[in-house]
Formats: C-alpha cells, sequence, structure tokens
C-alpha cells in the first residue's frame, strides 16, 4: 500500500531517498535540508533516528520574513 505524501516536495523527494536506501546508505545521523513541509516526517521514515536541521540560510530567510510582516513604520 502506498503511503499518503503531504506535499508536493515530499513526493519529489521521497523516490531520491528510497533510492538513497535501496543503494546501502547505512548510519545517516544527520539531514541538513531546506524545511519545505512535509521534509522532516519523509526524513523521519527514510532514515530511522537520524536528527533533522535546516540550512542556516533557509532559517535566516524564513526569520528575516517573519521580522519583516511584524515591523511597524512610524511616520
Amino acid at each position: 500500500m502506498r503511503r499518503r505524501l503531504d506535499s508536493e516536495t515530499e513526493m519529489k523527494l521521497e523516490p531520491s531517498l528510497d533510492d538513497l536506501n535501496n543503494r546501502g546508505s547505512k548510519g545517516v545521523e544527520l539531514v541538513i535540508c531546506d524545511g519545505h513541509k512535509g521534509i522532516q516526517e519523509l526524513i523521519s521514515r527514510s532514515f530511522s533516528g537520524a536528527a533533522w536541521a535546516v540550512l542556516h540560510v533557509h532559517l535566516l530567510c524564513n526569520l528575516m520574513k517573519l521580522i519583516a510582516k511584524n515591523i511597524t513604520i512610524f511616520n
């Protein structure tokens, strides 16, 4: 039975991660990625026990967007 995928990113990445596993990837401890929706769950399914982290540039970009939304400009 095929699992339901939560996002387009997950649909695109699952075959690649499955391929890595099929080619013998063992002992993956850390996956660094861009943090798209669904990717953390996909990583936990593909690489059981691996930690997950957002690449710093994406983390900073997301932080800047959040800050920009909350800034009030005084006239």
